[in-house]
């Protein structure tokens, strides 16, 4: 479940795209690693492009991307994803220059002002 969600432009039509999102737990098929349930942020590098039939597709690379757990809860809940929201911000930062070092992504310049600031 998605409680906050953002793009930033690269080169058209490719995009990061930022999100908040409510997780249950999981296990990592690849690694048999468990991820608790809760909030994460997660910056993903995707590609937008309209269909002849007039649809809208997002896709992305398998394996791309990063995501940072933020906060424990059992199920979704407004304060903690408040909370949540503003864990996000303080970090992030740090992973979409992660990704964009792992994956060689160049952010537009102004995107690299406002992110300093």
């Amino acid at each position: 479940m998605t409680i906050k969600k953002r793009y930033i432009d690269i080169k058209d039509p490719k995009k990061l795209k930022i999100e908040v999102y409510y997780s249950r737990d999981g296990i990592l098929l690849t690694s048999g690693k468990r991820y608790p349930r809760g909030y994460y942020l997660s910056i993903l590098s995707v590609e937008h492009k309209t269909t002849p039939s007039g649809s809208f597709e997002e896709s992305f690379m398998l394996g791309s991307g990063g995501k940072r757990f933020l906060i424990a809860c059992n199920a979704p809940n407004n304060t903690i994803a408040q909370e949540a929201i503003r864990l996000a911000d303080a970090v992030e930062k740090e992973l979409i220059d992660a990704v964009c070092r792992h994956e060689r992504i160049k952010l537009p310049s102004t995107e690299k002002n406002k992110k300093s600031s």
